[in-house]
């Protein structure tokens, strides 16, 4: 759930609109929590700010992007979109909770001390982010996310949870920052949207971290909700058109309820997502086993003397075998090779480590 919503390539203009966003959730954190806390800037939060500015009156995107002081290069100066002073607040207050959940999994997760300290250097601003935010439900929402997530884990082991139930902690915590986003900028009149909005996408990043994952979990015999639900290589791709409809309707609560270039900015995001849970597949299932909108990523374009133009098939000459997102990929068993020795030089990397 952390760092899921990265960026795609944008167009000039659009790149600069988020940028302004992402140093808008950037100097958030600082005004908070001081310097260090401008670390935890992250995408999720500057998404969450774009589709919150794609909320607010049009006024608000047609106002001019004034500059600032970089937090982490002064003599730099940034562009920033401009919030009032509360949405800045209460952002940074989630994002400090978001990243301490975060940090509460991992450290159940790996039992390592990284985590631990990290969650040492953050309690006093843990502690003011509760404050802040103690008239809403986030708090306990994010508390709750870790908990929630190690009862229906434990379910899963037994045999007993199904993967709905699996993704909805994260289903859950999302629905409930997103509608609280609808409260800051006077929209509750589309909060069951918003709602709707977070709990899908917060299916997506459950299942897409389960997929992306698959591999690394079976060998380090770690919980995964793919392994647990029964998948394998060979039937992991039957939920590539669960994961599409599921972008689809996020896609639909977009254009619902957001309007102008941060609403196109916010789109270019999800099919960023979209783009990432295909290849994700395409990396791990077999590809006889694909289904057929895949099947041109994984290196078949439907015949011989097709190639590529951007990441769609066409005639031509030249001797590409499929196509992903970024162009040609000449062989997909090789990828795969390179994938597998990968792999295993990490595992030989964790053997010489625990020696």
């Amino acid at each position: 759930m952390f760092g899921t919503l990265r960026p795609p390539r944008f167009s000039s203009e659009h790149r600069e609109l988020y940028r302004a966003h992402y140093c808008a959730g950037c100097h958030a954190l600082r005004e908070f929590g001081g310097r260090p806390l401008s670390l935890l800037t992250t995408y999720d939060q500057t998404f969450l700010l774009v589709v919150m500015s794609a909320l607010l009156p049009p006024e608000h995107s047609a106002a001019p992007v004034p500059s600032a002081r970089c937090t982490a290069l002064p003599f730099r100066k940034v562009r920033v979109r401009t919030f009032p002073v509360e949405i800045r607040e209460r952002v940074a207050a989630a994002t400090t909770l978001l990243v301490d959940a975060k940090l509460t999994d991992d450290q159940q997760d790996e039992r390592g001390p990284v985590a631990k300290i990290a969650r040492l250097a953050l309690r006093r601003s843990v502690r003011r982010s509760r404050r802040l935010l103690a008239d809403t439900s986030l708090p306990d929402a994010f508390d709750a996310l870790s908990t929630d997530q190690a009862v229906v884990e434990a379910k899963a082991r037994q045999g007993g949870a199904s993967l709905d139930e699996l993704a909805q902690p994260t289903r859950k915590v999302l629905s409930t920052l997103f509608e609280y986003a609808g409260q800051l900028t006077n929209r509750n009149d589309v909060a069951a949207t918003l709602r709707q909005l977070g709990a899908t996408l917060g299916e997506v990043i459950y299942l897409l971290d389960a997929i992306e994952d698959f591999t690394r979990d079976r060998r380090r015999a770690r919980f995964n909700a793919l392994i647990a639900a029964g998948y394998d290589e060979t039937t992991v791709a039957s939920i590539s058109a669960r994961l599409e409809n599921s972008l689809d309707r996020v896609r639909g609560a977009l254009a619902e309820l957001a309007h102008g270039d941060d609403r196109r900015v916010a789109e270019q995001v999800i099919e960023q997502l979209r783009v990432r849970t295909r290849t994700a597949i395409v990396g791990l299932a077999p590809i006889a086993d694909l289904p057929p909108h895949l099947t041109a990523q994984a290196g078949i374009c439907d015949g011989a003397e097709l190639c590529c133009v951007g990441s769609e098939c066409a005639e031509g000459g030249c001797t590409c075998c499929g196509c992903i997102s970024d162009g040609c990929v000449c062989n997909h068993e090789r990828r795969v090779e390179r994938k597998r020795r990968r792999e295993e030089r990490k595992r030989q990397r964790e053997v010489r480590r625990r020696k």
